[in-house]
């Protein structure tokens, strides 16, 4: 043992503390900082300063509702994917499990794509006594009132059944309906209403890659239709769809071809794309032009003028000039609050207009140039990403007091986890993150709709599910929720209390 001076014991003492200070500290920090950080406590926290005598905790809505019912869709998560997906199946007595388990593939191969949803799934047979029961199990869920005033009953849905039977006939329906919770019989389609998928699979075991292509088509529908929350209805009540019939279902169609080639491993493409060109030059409504013919297949409900081979070649020139992200993730996950033309503008970066010029000019060429430029992508699933709008919830109020994860706002900001946090101690040092405090004492204001618990430790720390909330430095807004995803360490929370870490999709960023 050394004895020294008490003196030399207290220059000791700060050598020792000198070289931890040195040391960095904590689970995270800035890369861009000096390698030295003056040491500071994590624990306990600061004296605060600024507090206020509430903290506000309110939902940083992503799209913004436009009424009641779209707000409610989007507090459910109605608008958007899981992490994974559970199909309920109703299928005629005719039709073999076998059969079954192949639309289950073809539809977890699709959200595999674009996305997890939910299905009911309605699968006829070739009979109309096996069938039967699926219709009015499909009828429980969307009748309306006036097939009850006008004494159709369910006949509405069983007298279909015998002009779909050996057809592969199928019809997609999610919540993009605006009309009112009284038109349905059944309400809760409308308080929380189901995707689902109508089909005609008689032949399925014949013909399966066929059968597949139709049934990703319609889960194509589904990825259109559910970020929509609302249809939009023009003034005149003709326009009854978010986007044209042309972009629906040429998408789709598109869709389907790209993803069935690539999972089969078909090797098709050339014949699909040949098969969608004939198939437009038969101009069967003899309309004048392209753009009439893509005009005509509208937004109504009805679809008079249903083209579908010419869509597939219109969205398929629009991937040519943007890409598949855009035409597919970006575009109608912005239709719901900026409307089509908008939406298309802002995405393409050139209107409808301009569009359709454009490609009355480009399909002009020879039926080579066309087929060579059509999109034939190496790997479809690393073209497309699944990015959807989520609800972040923000906090207003906490404490201005400057902490070892920089200066922290007493306005409303988005709230952030930081992954490697396993306690209620915040690991993080550094400038960008601000972990958030406020008074022990302070009240916690919440809407009723959040179940997220918020919590204020006796140390003044702010968390929830046991751990500690961050600001974003960049988020200089109540409207921003830039920190999103940052280095894959920072997640936004949720309203449920939850990190937007364990979405089945990564969520689109807010400027």
């Amino acid at each position: 043992m050394i004895f020294l001076p008490e003196h030399r014991k207290l220059i000791l003492v700060a050598i020792i503390l000198l070289l931890v200070s040195c040391g960095g500290g904590g689970g995270g920090s800035d890369s861009s900082l000096p390698s030295v950080i003056p040491y500071q406590p994590v624990s306990p926290a600061p004296t605060l300063t600024g507090a206020g005598s509430s903290l506000d905790i309110t939902v940083l809505y992503d799209p913004l509702p436009k009424d009641a019912r779209a707000k409610h869709l989007i507090d459910l998560g109605l608008n958007r994917p899981k992490s994974t997906m559970t199909n309920t199946f109703f299928k005629a007595d005719d039709v073999p499990q076998s059969t079954i388990d192949g639309i289950e593939n073809s539809l977890q191969a699709a959200a595999d794509y674009l996305g997890h949803y939910d299905i009911k799934y309605f699968a006829y047979g070739l009979t109309y006594e096996g069938s039967k029961s699926v219709a009015l199990e499909y009828c429980n869920l969307w009748q309306d009132q006036f097939d009850i005033s006008e004494g159709r009953g369910c006949s509405r849905f069983t007298d279909n059944l015998a002009d779909g039977f050996d057809t592969g006939n199928a019809n997609a329906a999610s919540p993009g309906f605006s009309l009112t919770e009284d038109y349905w019989v059944n309400s809760e389609v409308w308080k929380n209403p189901p995707n689902t998928i109508e089909h005609y699979v008689g032949d399925y075991d014949r013909f399966v890659d066929v059968y597949s292509k139709i049934v990703m088509h319609e889960y194509a529908h589904i990825h259109q239709l559910r970020p929509q929350i609302n249809k939009t209805i023009s003034n005149d009540g003709n326009e009854t769809r978010a986007m044209p019939g042309w972009f629906m279902e040429g998408g789709a169609e598109l869709f389907a071809i790209m993803a069935v080639n690539e999972v089969n491993g078909l090797n098709n493409l050339d014949d699909e794309y040949l098969l969608n060109l004939n198939e437009l030059k038969k101009n069967k409504y003899n309309l004048s032009s392209l753009t009439e013919r893509l005009q005509k297949f509208g937004r109504s409900q009805s679809y008079e003028y249903a083209d579908y081979a010419l869509g597939v070649y219109a969205v398929s020139y629009m991937i040519s000039r943007a890409d598949i992200q855009k035409v597919y993730m970006d575009l109608i996950n912005s239709v719901y609050t900026k409307g089509w033309e908008q939406a298309f503008l802002d995405t393409m970066g050139f209107n409808l207009e301009t569009f359709y010029q454009s490609f009355e000019d480009h399909m002009t060429q020879s039926d080579s140039i066309l087929l060579a430029e059509l999109p034939r992508p190496i790997n479809l699933k690393n073209s497309i990403i699944p990015i959807y709008p989520i609800p972040r919830l923000q906090i207003a109020g906490a404490s201005s007091t400057a902490n070892s994860g920089g200066q922290p706002s007493t306005l409303k900001r988005t709230a952030y986890y930081f992954k490697d946090d396993s306690s209620m101690i915040p690991l993080y040092q550094g400038l960008s993150w601000p972990y958030i405090t406020a008074s022990s004492e302070a009240t916690i204001n919440k809407e009723s709709n959040i179940a997220a618990v918020i919590e204020i430790t006796g140390s003044g720390y702010v968390t929830s599910s046991n751990l500690p909330l961050y600001q974003y430095n960049l988020d200089t807004t109540s409207a921003s929720a830039l920190g999103e995803g940052v280095s894959d360490q920072w997640h936004a929370l949720l309203p449920n209390g939850t990190s937007s870490e364990n979405l089945g999709f990564k969520p689109r960023i807010n400027n």
